[in-house]
């Protein structure tokens, strides 16, 4: 109950940013406490953003299941988020 009565004010804290900036949510379909449609709502908040969807038997605690997807999804966005800060001078 609290997830779903909190929900809209996280994703309304996050679409009152800038909107271009590159957004990766990663997300499981065995996560537990998350609803997978969480996922696909919090990547809306972007133009710029990228859901990865883990379907592997992963589930909540992906930086402990999933390491490795996590850092290299943390480099790219650097990259990513160097580039726009350039592009905006």
């Amino acid at each position: 109950k609290y997830l779903r009565k909190s929900w809209d004010p996280v994703c309304s804290i996050y679409s009152n940013q800038q909107a271009d900036w590159p957004i990766k949510v990663i997300s499981s379909v065995n996560d537990g406490i998350l609803p997978f449609g969480h996922a696909r709502e919090l990547s809306q908040i972007s133009a710029n953003s990228e859901v990865i969807h883990v379907k592997d038997g992963a589930g909540h605690m992906l930086i402990w299941e999933k390491p490795t997807l996590v850092v290299d999804q943390v480099r790219m966005i650097e990259k990513e988020i160097r580039s726009v800060a350039l592009r905006a001078g």
